[in-house]
């Protein structure tokens, strides 16, 4: 974790580059108006205090510094950010500060938190960049059903075949922020992430035979 070089604090967030790439891992825990993890942990025990690593603003501000500084040399071909929350997971003014942190800097967005796999495209977020929870490794804490080697327990390949099975009682298919997912699946899978010069293309593959479930391509703007 390169937060010392990167300017990040106690790896809570920080950048590298490698190659062209640069890639930035977001706070999405801490640190902000409005985060989950404000005062304590996830669980909100007040004996898991967590939070408060930089003094008010410092994460937004290295975070814009950070994304503005890549977006401006030339020696960097493309930005990445990752997360642990996507953003439908995150107050809805932090979004939306995010999206125009990322606007026309950004080509990709990949987060965890839920455990399945859901693609946003450009469009879903207004920031220009593709979103991705490629989460789909199975939880028993999913709702989705669990794909199994044999038989299939569930046939849904995308968001809106899952809901019509369960009558439409799922809110996967929008965002609390109101973002339709271009694709979803619960099927096991692992991605793989592609980068030339001109484009990245990442391509979801079914973990027990390789199919192709799912596939972007990002050509440079």
């Amino acid at each position: 974790m390169n937060n010392a070089a990167s300017g990040g604090v106690e790896n809570m967030w920080y950048s590298v580059r490698r190659g062209g790439v640069h890639f930035v891992s977001l706070n999405t825990e801490t640190d902000f108006v409005g985060a989950e993890e404000t005062d304590t942990g996830d669980g909100h025990f007040p004996f898991l205090p967590a939070g408060h690593f930089a003094p008010p603003g410092e994460y937004m501000r290295w975070l814009k510094a950070d994304l503005e500084a890549a977006a401006a040399d030339p020696s960097v071909r493309w930005i990445i950010a990752t997360g642990h929350r996507p953003f439908e997971d995150l107050p809805t003014e932090h979004a939306a500060e995010l999206s125009g942190l990322f606007q026309g800097k950004v080509a990709f967005y990949f987060c965890g938190h839920g455990h399945t796999y859901i693609r946003y495209d450009v469009s879903a977020f207004g920031d220009g960049a593709v979103h991705i929870m490629p989460g789909a490794s199975g939880s028993d804490e999913t709702p989705w059903p669990v794909d199994q080697l044999s038989p299939l327990q569930s046939p849904a390949q995308t968001c809106q075949e899952w809901c019509s099975l369960r009558n439409n009682s799922c809110h996967f298919c929008k965002s609390s922020l109101g973002a339709s997912p271009a694709f979803a699946t619960d099927k096991y899978s692992l991605g793989r992430l592609q980068v030339t010069y001109d484009a990245l293309t990442f391509t979801l593959l079914r973990a027990p035979d390789g199919e192709v479930l799912d596939t972007v391509t990002v050509a440079h703007r």
